[in-house]
């Protein structure tokens, strides 16, 4: 058995600069305990894209503290200007806002700006850790300023045109509430439309102004 402990050393990867400190100690047999953190101000994020999921990618910069030990991993991360590449939901550019790692892979959504066009659409809120099933549970709030329709419907992936409806242009201010799980998400807000156009049942409609209020439950 041996002890090993690291305070503040400062390294470079890939001429990223980071910082680790903590304790490594082995136990009979050669596993390992250790309580370790590495801080990065400012990082390319590609870095560390093996540890995503296969369908998602993210591309530009990110600064983020991980603290590591055997039972959990938590932290924080901030967005400097990095783009989310997902198999179905398309390219987003996320402007700023932090993501904070909990026990139980929960994750605390801080002021996450998504950009929408020339608007935005800021998201704050948590998502659960997952449950026996697989499922984790949702309280997301996004408040949208100027967000482009047409970029809110390519984060709805597939389930507009499966309900026949297609999102043409305009643009909407508002509060949406995403509520349930993520095999049952319920979601319910109101928006304020400018200058929308959709398309259903094989018609345009045009010119649409005013508010909208929906609930999914």
């Amino acid at each position: 058995a041996g002890r090993c402990r690291i305070d503040s050393v400062g390294f470079q990867w890939g001429g990223d600069p980071f910082i680790v400190g903590g304790a490594l100690r082995l136990t009979p047999g050669d596993s390992a305990v250790y309580d370790v953190t590495i801080h990065s101000d400012n990082f390319d994020v590609a870095r560390v894209s093996s540890f995503l999921p296969s369908d998602i990618r993210l591309e530009g910069r990110v600064g983020a503290t991980i603290h590591a030990t055997p039972a959990a991993v938590t932290g924080a991360v901030a967005f400097l200007g990095t783009t989310l590449r997902h198999a179905s939901l398309g390219d987003h550019r996320l402007h700023e806002g932090r993501v904070i790692l909990g026990d139980g892979s929960r994750l605390s959504l801080l002021q996450i700006a998504v950009a929408a066009g020339d608007g935005a659409v800021v998201v704050d809120g948590e998502i659960g850790g997952s449950s026996a099933s697989g499922a984790r549970t949702l309280a997301l709030t996004a408040t949208l300023r100027d967000a482009s329709l047409t970029s809110l419907a390519s984060l709805a992936g597939d389930r507009l045109n499966s309900a026949g409806l297609k999102i043409l242009r305009g643009d909407a201010d508002g509060s949406v509430e995403v509520r349930g799980t993520t095999d049952r998400p319920i979601v319910r807000g109101a928006l304020a439309l400018k200058t929308a156009a959709l398309e259903t049942l094989g018609l345009t409609v045009d010119a649409i102004e005013g508010p909208v209020k929906f609930d999914s439950n």
